[in-house]
């Protein structure tokens, strides 16, 4: 009797040690091939990447285009003809500037007159 006993754990253990071996061959196998598809899927992801890029490219070009066209200055002139406008007669144009004060300088009108920064603000405006 402890003979068959001893048979029947053998198969049991042999039949335990076939099925662990097989659960490993197949995640061995389903990680393999679960691997290939998102390498797949990437190359796709990649491809439609690259083909959007060529597309973005090819927009980008044709809206410099169109800035450049809509820039020209043909046409703005033609549009304020249309509209009345005519050149500025020489002398009637007054150039103005913007006068910045250095960072420094600024910084030493702060410490002696102790100005908030909203009167700085006013200090860099140019004056009418």
């Amino acid at each position: 009797m402890s003979l068959f006993k001893k048979n029947n754990e053998d198969n049991i253990n042999s039949a335990f040690q076939t099925l662990i071996i097989i659960v490993m061959v197949m995640s061995v196998f389903i990680t393999y091939v679960w691997q290939r598809v998102m390498i797949v899927e990437i190359g796709y992801n990649i491809e439609k990447l690259r083909m959007e890029r060529i597309e973005l490219n090819r927009r980008n070009a044709e809206l410099l285009t169109e800035v450049s066209s809509l820039s020209s200055l043909k046409r703005i002139e033609r549009i304020a003809a249309d509209l009345g406008m005519k050149r500025p007669e020489k002398g009637s144009v007054i150039a103005v500037r913007e006068i910045k004060l250095p960072q420094v300088m600024i910084g030493e009108i702060e410490k002696v007159h102790k100005l908030t920064k909203s009167e700085l603000k006013g200090l860099n405006k140019p004056r009418s």
